[in-house]
């Protein structure tokens, strides 16, 4: 069975996919990162995190499983466009992401699902957009 890495992994493939000009890979200057980012990064990034990996009890041999998905986009406050800029970003990720099939070896079928867009919110100097996702992954 699949770790969790190798999820995380095709996310990060997923996020990167399309590098053309005004993609969302492009709009973050590929800016992208697994759970944390270096504090000394330019703006706009996005982080994302799985949060957890779990399996699907509803049937007790079943190797599915489940996940919660966390992605945030940070821009500065002085940014142009401000919170608009943010939910710009945001709306690529969505369309680039929600309810996509993504490709993990071990796994027939693993789709992410966005179930919270969020808004943008200050910290700081800094916009924050978190949004929430859950993960499905069926076992080959």
């Amino acid at each position: 069975m699949p770790n969790d890495q190798e999820i995380a992994a095709a996310i990060h493939a997923r996020l990167v996919s399309d590098q053309t000009a005004g993609s969302f890979f492009d709009d973050l200057g590929g800016l992208i990162y697994e759970a944390q980012a270096r504090q000394d990064k330019a703006m706009p990034l996005c982080v994302f995190t799985i949060i957890s990996m779990r399996p699907y009890l509803a049937f007790a041999d079943s190797d599915d499983r489940d996940g919660d998905l966390q992605i945030d986009i940070f821009h500065k406050r002085t940014a142009k466009g401000g919170p608009r800029a943010v939910r710009a970003l945001n709306d690529k990720l969505i369309t680039l992401l929600d309810r996509q099939s993504i490709a993990v070896e071990g796994y027939s079928k693993v789709t992410v699902f966005c179930t919270d867009r969020g808004t943008p919110q200050v910290e700081e100097d800094l916009f924050r957009q978190m949004s929430q996702w859950i993960i499905s992954a069926s076992a080959a």
